[in-house]
């Protein structure tokens, strides 16, 4: 299942498997205003877990996981994380993927991937 946002920096694609888990990991790559590390002030605590990130993708995991749970009764529980090649996906010459295709192709936890698609 797909759904698709409209922002004024492009269209977000949101790609949804097997969200009744119980607690997925979703892979995002990074990209302002998309996605970002926040960054740390002084007097802050130090960030942890989907705490660590801000932007339109983080606010939006957060958003679906929260209607999931209250709107749906689905107890979606989600662990954000940076995809380590910061890449979308492309096929590797032995047939595999890399970047946010790979982790959902190969990592067992890995159902949902937050992104920005720019572009026609």
């Amino acid at each position: 299942m797909s759904t698709h946002a409209y922002t004024p920096w492009g269209r977000v694609t949101i790609y949804l498997t097997c969200i009744a888990r119980a607690c997925a990991c979703a892979c995002a790559v990074q990209s302002e205003p998309y996605l970002m590390i926040k960054k740390k002030k002084e007097d802050d605590d130090v960030f942890k877990g989907n705490d660590r990130y801000e932007g339109y993708c983080a606010d939006l995991a957060e958003n679906i996981a929260k209607t999931l749970r209250q709107t749906y009764g689905i107890p979606f529980n989600y662990e954000l994380r940076l995809v380590a090649d910061n890449a979308y996906g492309a096929r590797q010459d032995n047939g595999t993927w890399n970047g946010m295709i790979g982790e959902l192709t190969t990592n067992v936890r890995t159902r949902v991937c937050f992104a920005s698609f720019n572009g026609p």
